[in-house]
């Protein structure tokens, strides 16, 4: 299992496993990617300066290609990067998100929307549709921020926590999406 982070997975690997497992599936190894951060949903949070990114943009390409050696030579090996507190994190505050935080409800969209679309375009699981050029959410919404990321003129917001945050574009031209 590889997963991507801002800065830590905390136990995402163990609670990966005990799904698996009760699928009667084996995991025979763990490695995090340390990414740029684009988590922008709570106080506390937001996106990496410039700099900070293009140094975890470069260190993950390396990181890629020293897990696909491992794969290739079967090294199997649990290497991630938990962080401070990841039993609170996972246990605690995770759970909490989930039920309060992963929600449709909280996604708004300022006068600022140009009606671009590029929102509903990127959005993973097809769960924003434009009604008269506004973005509208439905409920199968998983929370993962692409719509606030990619919109070109910062008009989408969760709540107030995203008030005031930065955006972070993957590569991506939010012009162009």
């Amino acid at each position: 299992m590889i997963c991507t982070a801002g800065d830590e997975v905390a136990l995402t690997p163990q609670m990966f496993e005990m799904e698996m497992r009760k699928r009667d599936l084996d995991v025979t190894a763990f490695w995090s990617i340390i990414m740029p951060n684009d988590y922008v949903m709570l106080p506390g949070f937001d996106v990496d300066d410039d700099a900070l990114a293009k140094r975890k943009q470069r260190d993950a390409k390396l990181r890629v290609r020293s897990i696909a050696e491992k794969i290739l030579e079967h090294k199997w090996e649990r290497d991630v990067v938990k962080g401070k507190f990841p039993k609170i994190k996972s246990r605690i505050i995770y759970p909490l998100f989930v039920k309060w935080g992963v929600t449709p409800s909280w996604w708004k969209v300022s006068d600022a929307c140009i009606g671009c679309g590029r929102c509903s375009r990127v959005c993973p699981v097809e769960n924003i549709d434009l009604r008269k050029g506004r973005p509208e959410w439905h409920n199968n919404c998983l929370s993962c921020t692409a719509c606030y990321q990619i919109c070109p003129v910062n008009a989408i917001s969760y709540g107030a926590f995203t008030r005031g945050k930065g955006q972070y574009f993957c590569g991506l031209d939010p012009l162009e999406s």
